[in-house]
Formats: C-alpha cells, sequence, structure tokens
C-alpha cells in the first residue's frame, strides 16, 4: 500500500490497465482452446480452391455423404449419365448449392479427378458452372446417337437362341432413338430365322413393343416346356436278343424224351450206337472201296 501511495497517478493507472489486458489474453486464450471441437477451415483454402471464396468458405451441413455404392466417374463414360445420376443424390439430399460443388468434385476420380486438379484456382462461382465445364471437357465420351435407320440392321444371328436375339435386340435398339413403335416391332419379326414364330405373329400383329416381347417370351417358355417333357418320356428301349432260328438237331434229338429213353434202354450199353436209316443188319465197318477219288 505504501508503494502504491508513492506512485503517481499515472502510474496507477498504466499498472491496473496492463492487469485488465493481461485478464483478456487469458480470456482469449480459454477460448482458443475450446473451439478445437469447431469445424476447421485451413488459412489458405480461398487461394488454392477451384471455386470463389463464397464457395470455398461456405459451412457444410454435418452428416453430409453420398448415397452408398454411389459410382465414381473415372473420364471413360459418358458424362451425362453421371450428371444425372448426381443430380438425383443432391435432389435426394437437399443440399445447398455450394455442397453441390464440393460433393460432386468426391466423385472424381482418376482422369477426372487430374482434369478438375489442373484448373485455375478461383475460378468456378456456382454449379451450373461447374457442370458445363465437366461436359465440355468430357464431351467426346457422349454415347452416339446412332440413325432409327439403324434398327433394321439388327437381325438374328446363325445359332442364335430366340431368347439371346430378343435381349440383344432390346439392348442395341436402347441406343437408337426417335424409333417409332411400329417400325421397331417390323424390325425384329424380320430379323428372325424361326418360321414357327413369325407365323404365329403373323397371325395377329402385336399392338405394341411390349406385347410383342410377352408373346415371344410366351413361345420360348412353351417351347422349353415341350421339349423337356419329350425328354422325360422317353425311355431307354431295351436290346431284344436276336430270335435264335429253330435248331433241327438229329433225327435222335428231334425224338419225344420217352423214346429217346426206351431206345437207350433197349440198345446194349458196350456197343457202339449207330442211328437208323444206316442200312439193314447186322451192321459192318467194312465199306466197299471207292472207285474214284472224293473230289
Amino acid at each position: 500500500m505504501t508503494a502504491l501511495r508513492q506512485m503517481s497517478s499515472e502510474e496507477r493507472e498504466d499498472l491496473i490497465t496492463g492487469q485488465k489486458s493481461k485478464e483478456k489474453g487469458r480470456g482469449k486464450d480459454n477460448f482458443g482452446d475450446s473451439g478445437l471441437d469447431q469445424p476447421y477451415l485451413p488459412r489458405d483454402l480461398a487461394e488454392v480452391s477451384k471455386f470463389t471464396r463464397r464457395i470455398a468458405e461456405a459451412p457444410m451441413p454435418p452428416k453430409t455423404k453420398l448415397p452408398p455404392g454411389f459410382d465414381r466417374y473415372d473420364g471413360t463414360r459418358d458424362p451425362k449419365d453421371h450428371l444425372h445420376a448426381f443430380r438425383g443424390a443432391g435432389q435426394l439430399g437437399r443440399w445447398p448449392m455450394p455442397v453441390w460443388c464440393h460433393m460432386f468434385v468426391q466423385t472424381l476420380t482418376e482422369g477426372a479427378r487430374l482434369w478438375f486438379d489442373n484448373l485455375p484456382p478461383g475460378r468456378i462461382d456456382s454449379y451450373e458452372e461447374l457442370s458445363e465445364k465437366f461436359l465440355r471437357n468430357f464431351g467426346q465420351q457422349r454415347k452416339v446417337v446412332k440413325n432409327p435407320n439403324e434398327i433394321l440392321h439388327i437381325r438374328q444371328r446363325d445359332n442364335e437362341r430366340i431368347d439371346q436375339y430378343m435381349e440383344r435386340f432390346v439392348k442395341e435398339s436402347m441406343n437408337i432413338k426417335d424409333v417409332p413403335e411400329i417400325m421397331k416391332i417390323s424390325s425384329f419379326i424380320n430379323g428372325l430365322k424361326h418360321a414357327q414364330l413369325c407365323e404365329k405373329l403373323g397371325e395377329e400383329f402385336p399392338h405394341s413393343f411390349d406385347n410383342l416381347m410377352d408373346r415371344v417370351r410366351a413361345f420360348v417358355r412353351g417351347k422349353d416346356t415341350v421339349s423337356k417333357a419329350k425328354e422325360t418320356d422317353v425311355t431307354p428301349r431295351r436290346a431284344t436278343p436276336a430270335a435264335r432260328p429253330p435248331d433241327k438237331g438229329t433225327p435222335y434229338s428231334r425224338k419225344p424224351a420217352f423214346d429217346r429213353m426206351l431206345h437207350d434202354r433197349t440198345r446194349p450199353s458196350y456197343s457202339p450206337y449207330r442211328p437208323r436209316g444206316r442200312g439193314l443188319p447186322p451192321y459192318s465197318d467194312s465199306f466197299t472201296p471207292l472207285t474214284k477219288t472224293p473230289s
């Protein structure tokens, strides 16, 4: 207290203001420590970003993410297809416009991401401008729109099943726009190589392409059912033994069994058996010499 009394009024004021400034500094440090859980933005974010400052420094809503399994774009596919898919994700998430810009960048990979990294910083100010640059750069990857007459060249190939031809016709016709439905029906029927199916379709001309596809599928199912039924009905044939010709045998073997038994009893067991019809008894083993050779 004695020291304070000896100080001049100016020195007292300087001492009091110095203490207040220290207390203010301590308050700032405490506030800075408590702000570590707040969203962090680098100081040079606006300088290195490809977007303008209002887009680069716009706050991001919490839990903003793409739909699970969203396909990334690598620069080799149609850019319009990718923009169409991303537009659906943005509308579903109800994102603000800056979020559209930042989330679209997250869908780019490989060559597309390299293109975005080479853009000059601070030039893009809206999502429309970003999508326009994107289409302009990857426009060569757009699908080629074929002439409607190209559908006349889709025909069933050799050894191609009806269901395979139907699937290929649908896929190839999707890339051909502005084709009248009656033209699609006629082209499909003219490209068929199955006479029975063409005859059935000619009996009642299909009124729509969907009706045509339904009738073709029904024909294929019926054909498969008939073929499976034939496979189950056919049983393997057993090999029948060849009919043996009746064995005429010897005169002795043609006799009834009882007669053969009686004949065997009357014949002496020591004498050789001689069948009947060999001349009158007594039998002799001597024969008349031949006057000629057997030949």
